[in-house]
């Protein structure tokens, strides 16, 4: 975890643990369980976790969300997510049509 040397966190500030401890995942909308997640991906500032529909999309940290959040948009992406990557202020998504997506701070791929 992020700010805390030695110990795993959920990118708070101070909350560091010294034993894993699972993530509280939201629903997606129209599920009533939590998503299971298929492809994790993390950077020193966040995660994001591929749902096993291959479509749906958590992220969190960042230093800004401490909770799972959905990320919107993925109803655009030309198929199915095949891997994931993390960077300080950016993520980014392969789907199986061969294309790279990219979300968060900077400039977009072309």
């Amino acid at each position: 975890g992020y700010e805390v040397t030695g110990f795993l966190n959920s990118g708070q500030a101070f909350d560091a643990m010294s034993e894993p401890m699972p993530v509280p995942l939201p629903a997606l909308a129209g599920a009533s369980a939590p998503p299971r997640i298929a492809i994790l991906a993390a950077s020193d500032q966040g995660t994001v976790a591929v749902c096993d529909d291959f479509r749906s999309v958590l992220y969190w940290g960042f230093r800004k969300h401490f909770e799972p959040q959905v990320l919107k948009g993925t109803e655009a992406l030309d198929g199915a997510i095949i891997a994931a990557a993390a960077g300080d202020a950016h993520l980014l998504l392969l789907t199986d049509a061969g294309s790279v997506w990219s979300v968060g701070l900077g400039a977009p791929l072309g």
